[in-house]
């Protein structure tokens, strides 16, 4: 969940187990007097493959590093720490990160620009240029 405030209200973004919860939620608001307006509603599924290239499994392995520490520094949790709570092993663990790191990125550093209207500098283009 992410959640802020400004001077138009609260912005929450919300992961819900099925759309049924979103109906749900709409009417507890009615009932305490709260207005929702919803911006969008998407597939997890979806949106993990279609917009950051993320399989399930890398999926998980990334929010679990994130939640657990991995990225900071120093590391709340290692590697061989993360891999043990989905039962895997940790080179298993490590390559899941690795995808899950390397696809985002891809897509965020490619270089097709179809209007041609910048030019990258050689150290910015991707092995996929």
């Amino acid at each position: 969940m992410h959640a802020y405030g400004d001077r138009e209200g609260w912005h929450l973004r919300v992961l819900v187990p099925e759309r049924g919860a979103v109906t749900a939620l709409a009417e507890w608001c009615k009932t305490k007097g709260l207005m929702l307006d919803i911006d969008r509603i998407y597939d997890l599924d979806d949106r993990l493959e279609k917009r950051y290239s993320l399989n399930e499994s890398q999926y998980e392995a990334l929010a679990l590093a994130h939640e657990q520490g991995h990225f900071e520094s120093p590391r709340g949790a290692s590697a061989t720490e993360l891999a043990a709570d989905p039962g895997i092993s940790q080179q298993a663990l490590s390559e899941r990160l690795r995808r899950a790191t390397r696809n985002p990125l891809d897509e965020t550093l490619a270089t097709d620009d179809p209007s041609g209207d910048f030019n990258y500098p050689d150290r910015w283009r991707t092995r996929h240029s």
